[in-house]
This record gives C-alpha cells, sequence and structure tokens, in this order.
C-alpha cells in the first residue's frame, strides 16, 4: 500500500523530464566514474533494511486506517505512535495522529474523522475522486477543521485540479493555529504553485513551511525540485539530502536526486539514488523506466530490459525512444 503522502503534487515532470534528458546525454559523453552518490543514504544502513522498514510502515499504515475507518481511534492511534517510532518525521502519519487526538479529545465529531481516514485510505489506493468525496463529507461536517482541507487539497492536486488544491489550502491556513498544521498547508502551496509553473511562489510557500517546521521533508523535495528546474543542481541535490536525513524511508527524495545527479552528467550517483527509490517503492513503474535509461546508457542491456518490463508490467508508459534502441537487443 502507498501512502498518502499529503504533499504530493510536482515531482511527475522531474521524473519524465529526467528520462528525456539522460537519454541525450547518452550521446553527448559516456557516464563518468564517480563514488558514492547519495551521501544521506548512509544514514541507513543497507537497501535491504531500508525495504523491511518501508513496508513495516506500510503494514502500520494499513492497521492504522482500518482502525479509523472502523471508528476505532484509540487502537489507530497506537499504530500510529508505533510508526512514529520507526519514523519519527512521517508527514502523513503525523497528520494522521493529530486527527486521532482531536477525535479523542472531543474537538471534532467522530464521523468527520472517520471521512478523513477513509480519505488517506483512497489516496493510499490512488482512488482521488472517492478522496475528494470523502475529505468534502469530512469538511461539511467540520467546516473549521483545517486538516480537512489539508487532505482536500492533496487530494485534488493529484486529479490536476490545482486551483481547487490552491484555494483549499488557503482555507486551511485560514482556519489553522498550530504551527505543524500551517506549515503542512503552506507545504501543500508551494507544491500546487510548482505544478502551475509559479516558481518564485512555490520557493516562498516552501520556504514559509520549512521556517516553521524544520522537518517537512516533503517541502524540502519541493525546494529541491524547484532548484531543478531553474538549472541550480548543486542547489537540488543539497535540498533533497535534506528530505532524505529527515525522512530516509521515502522513495521520492531518492528519484528527485536522481534527476539532479543526471542532469549533471553523473550517471552512476543517478543510478544509486534510483536504486534506493525502487528499494522503498518497487511498485514505481517511473523509477523502473529511469533505471532502464540508466542502465542502456551504461550499456547493461539484461538490466535496462528488465527495469524496462518492469514499467510496462506496472502499466507505466515507458520511454518510446528506449523501447526501440532495447528491440533488436533482445
Amino acid at each position: 500500500m502507498k501512502s498518502m503522502h499529503v504533499l504530493v503534487v510536482a515531482v511527475i515532470i522531474t521524473v519524465v523530464s529526467f528520462v528525456l534528458t539522460v537519454l541525450e546525454q547518452a550521446q553527448k559523453s559516456p557516464p563518468t566514474q564517480t563514488q558514492s552518490a547519495v551521501s544521506a543514504e548512509q544514514q541507513v544502513s543497507a537497501p535491504g533494511s531500508v525495504a523491511q522498514i518501508a513496508k513495516r510502515l506500510s503494514e502500520l499504515e494499513s492497521k492504522d486506517l482500518d482502525k479509523g475507518i472502523a471508528g476505532n481511534f484509540p487502537e489507530a492511534r497506537q499504530h500510529l505512535s508505533d510508526a512514529l517510532t520507526i519514523s519519527p518525521h512521517d508527514t502523513p502519519v503525523k497528520q494522521r495522529l493529530r486527527i486521532a487526538d482531536d477525535v479523542l479529545a472531543g474537538r471534532i465529531q467522530r464521523k468527520a474523522a472517520i471521512r478523513l481516514f477513509q480519505a488517506a485510505s483512497h489516496g493510499a489506493k490512488e482512488t482521488w475522486d472517492k478522496a475528494v468525496d470523502a475529505a468534502r463529507e469530512a469538511i461539511a461536517i467540520e467546516p473549521r477543521y483545517a486538516e480537512g482541507y489539508i487532505i482536500l487539497a492533496a487530494s485534488y492536486a493529484q486529479k490536476s485540479m490545482i486551483d481547487e488544491a490552491i484555494a483549499a489550502s488557503e482555507r486551511a491556513i485560514s482556519f489553522a493555529s498550530a504551527k505543524p498544521v500551517v506549515a503542512l498547508a503552506h507545504g501543500n502551496l508551494g507544491l500546487e504553485y510548482a505544478a502551475k509553473g509559479m516558481l518564485d511562489k512555490a520557493l516562498e510557500e516552501s520556504n514559509q513551511a520549512v521556517s516553521l517546521d524544520p522537518d517537512l521533508a516533503e517541502a524540502h523535495v519541493t525546494i529541491g525540485q524547484v532548484y531543478i528546474r531553474r538549472g541550480k543542481q548543486t542547489e537540488a541535490i543539497a535540498a533533497l539530502e535534506k528530505s532524505i536525513a529527515i525522512n530516509p524511508y521515502v522513495a521520492l527524495p531518492y528519484a528527485a536526486i536522481a534527476n539532479a545527479y543526471s542532469l549533471m552528467g553523473k550517471q552512476d550517483q543517478a543510478l544509486t539514488a534510483l536504486k534506493m527509490a525502487v528499494t522503498i517503492d518497487p511498485q514505481s513503474g517511473a523509477a523502473h523506466n529511469n533505471l532502464a535509461v540508466l542502465y542502456y546508457n551504461k550499456g547493461d542491456d539484461k538490466s535496462a530490459i528488465m527495469h524496462l518490463d518492469r514499467a510496462v508490467e506496472l502499466g507505466y508508459q515507458v520511454n518510446p525512444q528506449l523501447v526501440e534502441a532495447l528491440r533488436p537487443r533482445r
């Protein structure tokens, strides 16, 4: 099960540009032989352990969502607390824990909290229409509850309804009082403005988010993506390594940092970062596709074909140039 990360917009743009750029670079220069790819990766012991931890977090997510949907918030809270002992800065886990605490303290109605857990569950399944419906139902019950608007904004963003997402994030800010909630809403706005190509506003909102909550890993990813799109790869890598240092069990920053390395012509570092992304999220068709590109550039046709086929199996629209290049090598 995929986590419903509440900050979720612009990385798709990054991944697509990465594929085409690497293919172009393969015609210009051979891959460089360099050392370690992702310095923050050293904070976790080995790819196998990362996969095991990510799997455990996914199991706990499934349990907390099931309990929350059933209205059993004491048990949902226990599973969320267990997850935070493993990954203390997991944004969606921290958000659902706040929701569970709010309902247990009587600050919001139980049925609103159930709807928000339903929205998170639909997000984990990537059924975004249902996620929007559940979030809107929660807001109808608790119209001044900021967390509801944050989840609604994330769901709208996944449907490419960016203007609606921005409006929901702004509503969240108007109702939020706790600093982590305000930070999360600003982080959402950063991603949403990035999706519209408004990079100055994206950077402004993302910097506001990390000033309020320096451990908001997703906001550091947005900052990194903005720098990538501005051609500032060194700054991008620094921002993305901050995200990885905060929460090394999420695939997204590894995929983004691979893009930055590829744009610098550093294919070995890009390869290591993408391996980490696939270790954490084996169901990422984009990461498998990009690994296929990198292996092709290195002359490893067997690995390229394996990852390309896996990307196709996962329903990802693979790079047609690569398909044609590998066809005679099967």
